[in-house]
Order: C-alpha cells, then sequence, then structure tokens
C-alpha cells in the first residue's frame, strides 16, 4: 500500500544518505548515485534538501582531501537534480549557511558561477510557460574550450546538440564562419546563448580571451555571459552571479 512504499522509499533514501556520508572516494560515490537514479522521479523537495545538505557536507571534506574530483559526473548530476527541485534561494543558503564570512563569499563566487545560476535559471525558464514557448536557451561552459580564442567549431557542436539545425557548409572552423551559421539559423524558437565557466578551481575569477570576446560582441540576436564584469565590451550581455534569476528572466522577455 502506500504507507508501505513511502516507508520503503524512506528507508531507502536514508540508506543513500548513509552511503555518501560515509563515502571515501569517487567511486563509492558513483554507486550511490547509481541507486540514487531508480528513486530520484519519487523524492519530495524535502527529501532533496536533505540529500543536497549531506552532499555538501561530505564533499567538502572529500574534496579538503583531494579524494575526490569536484567535476566528477555524479557530482555534477546529483547537483544538477536538486537544483530542478530545490528553490533556487535554498539552494544557495544551504550550500553557503555553514561557511565563515569570508569562506561562504569565495563559495559563494564558485558555486553560482558554476553549478546553481545556469542550472537554477534553465528550471525557472521550464516553469515560465510564455518565455518557454519562445525561448530556446543554450548554455555554453566555456572551460571546455580547448582552443579558447576560436572556440567555434565547440560553440556549434552544443548549438546542434541542443536541437539545433546542422549547418549544410559543415562544421564552422572559424568565428567568422559561426557567424554565419548564427545568422542564417531558423528555429521555432529564438536561440539564447548564455556562457559560463563550468571550472571549480578557479581563485582569480573568470577570464575570457580578449580575441573570443571581439569576435562573439559582433554577433547579433541574445548571447550573454556569466561572469565578474567584463572590461572593453560594452556591448556584451554580462550578468554577475550575485544577479538573481528574475534580472535574467527580465532580459530574456525583452526582445
Amino acid at each position: 500500500d502506500k504507507l508501505t512504499t513511502s516507508v520503503n522509499l524512506e528507508i531507502t533514501l536514508e540508506s543513500l544518505i548513509e552511503q555518501i556520508s560515509n563515502s571515501q572516494n569517487e567511486h563509492e560515490l558513483d554507486e550511490a548515485f547509481i541507486k540514487l537514479i531508480n528513486i530520484i522521479n519519487r523524492l519530495s523537495k524535502i527529501d532533496f534538501i536533505k540529500l543536497l545538505q549531506t552532499l555538501k557536507k561530505r564533499l567538502d571534506f572529500l574534496s579538503s582531501q583531494k579524494l575526490v574530483n569536484l567535476e566528477n559526473t555524479s557530482f555534477s548530476s546529483i547537483l544538477w537534480y536538486c537544483a530542478q527541485n530545490i528553490a533556487y534561494v535554498d539552494f544557495h543558503n544551504i550550500w553557503h549557511q555553514e561557511k565563515s564570512e569570508p569562506e561562504r563569499i569565495k563559495s559563494e563566487q564558485v558555486s553560482l558561477k558554476y553549478f546553481a545560476l545556469p542550472h537554477a535559471l534553465q528550471v525557472a525558464l521550464n516553469n515560465d510557460s510564455q518565455l518557454n514557448q519562445n525561448i530556446h536557451l543554450i548554455c555554453i561552459d566555456t572551460s571546455k574550450f580547448i582552443d579558447p580564442d576560436n572556440p567555434a567549431s565547440r560553440i556549434y557542436a552544443a548549438i546542434v546538440k541542443a536541437g539545433c539545425p546542422k549547418y549544410q557548409e559543415g562544421i564552422p572552423k572559424t568565428m567568422v564562419e559561426l557567424q554565419t551559421y548564427w545568422d542564417l539559423l531558423e528555429t521555432d524558437k529564438q536561440v539564447v546563448l548564455l556562457f559560463y565557466s563550468g571550472t571549480t578551481n578557479i581563485t582569480g575569477g573568470v577570464t575570457y580571451s580578449n580575441t573570443f570576446l571581439n569576435s562573439i560582441s559582433r554577433f547579433e540576436g541574445k548571447i550573454c555571459f556569466i561572469s565578474d564584469l567584463i572590461l572593453n565590451c560594452n556591448t556584451l550581455q554580462v550578468f554577475t552571479p550575485n544577479q538573481s534569476v528574475d534580472e535574467i528572466l527580465e532580459w530574456l522577455r525583452c526582445s
């Protein structure tokens, strides 16, 4: 019956939380995540909050001991599920509640830039029926660029993987060719590119190639960055990590 099912789910979740709490390496964290996938659609908001609190505490320890890579698939995926099911404010408060003020500020810069804000924006967009009908948001992690001066093929791949049509002339190899593809791109929704850095070990803030910024600033349409202020690029739309999701949504509403 429903009561038995609920009790079994609670027991399973508590077991997984205990497994995460006692995990000593990435392999053990991966094992817990695989089990979590089987019940993820049955968890409540309170369950996700408990999961995030546990994960945060354990990752603080594992990362300090260099026993886990903060970019591993399980870590990113669990954060993604939590961000989809917990209000942005709750996610933010849980992530920072146990840190001193200097640590909290530093962690905030990392977390919002690299995890919470792009994901929270996508969730908010999905929950806004009007925007969701008109906007196709594509978030691109610039830390994956092998060639930061000319990431044309990487950006093109992200756009196509998001469901946009391929370029008849082939894969753009330069930013000039990418601009042509971008200008000719026809979709049912307005495509919006959001660039952010998914790197977690940057201490001096996010930096972008001036060559790349100079090129992308000449593209028309909706393009923005999650970053600290980018100097000498007044034509680019930049949102700092401290800005709210609502501010970005308002920008999306302004065609």
